[in-house]
């Protein structure tokens, strides 16, 4: 299981939560006296933490940025495709003229 990566002054911050919650909720005077014993590296370690400079600094990945070949490829693909789906709409629109014209659920007496 990977360890949590928190700060010195994180994990200082938590261990002195942990004494007061020993002392106040839990009425713990023994287990606030062993948690405050312990150094922060100590108490991590019990707590499975990591201690780390900055935690967001190791978990940051660099961002994968097409080249400008690549970009210029997919815009023409994209513009290929965009006229092939043109050219099928300009067939189907030639084609739905060709049989009856009035298959859209106009009324065929318009007259009336």
């Amino acid at each position: 299981m990977k360890q949590r990566q928190i700060t010195q002054e994180q994990t200082e911050r938590k261990q002195a939560q942990a004494v007061r919650f020993a002392e106040t909720v839990l009425d713990d005077p023994d287990l606030a006296d062993d948690l405050e014993s312990l150094t922060p590296e100590e108490y991590a370690e019990r707590r499975g933490f990591q201690i780390v400079e900055n935690p967001r600094r190791k978990e940051a990945k660099p961002v994968a940025r097409p080249t400008r070949q690549e970009l210029e490829e997919e815009n023409e693909q994209l513009w290929d495709t965009l006229e092939s789906v043109r050219d099928q709409l300009d067939d189907m629109l030639e084609s739905d003229g060709d049989g009856e014209e009035d298959q859209g659920g106009d009324t065929e007496d318009e007259d009336s």
